[in-house]
């Protein structure tokens, strides 16, 4: 944003993270939207996420994972 000063209008609300992180413009700083970040948090168990990916993980083996850099 600050290379396209002057180019582009200022935005109010950034999204990123595919959607799960929503930042609003607040007295000159970007601060998170707590209400959205609640929203998404609702519901969810992150120990039993964990244990399933890692269970995942344990089923197909390391070495099949692969991140791409």
């Amino acid at each position: 944003m600050q290379a396209k000063a002057g180019c582009l209008a200022h935005p109010d609300v950034l999204i990123s993270a595919v959607g799960t992180k929503v930042y609003n413009f607040s007295n000159g700083s970007w601060v998170e939207d707590a209400k959205w970040r609640a929203r998404l948090d609702e519901g969810w168990v992150v120990g039993a996420v964990r244990d399933a990916a890692y269970s995942a993980l344990a089923m197909v083996g390391s070495t099949t994972v692969h991140a791409d850099v």
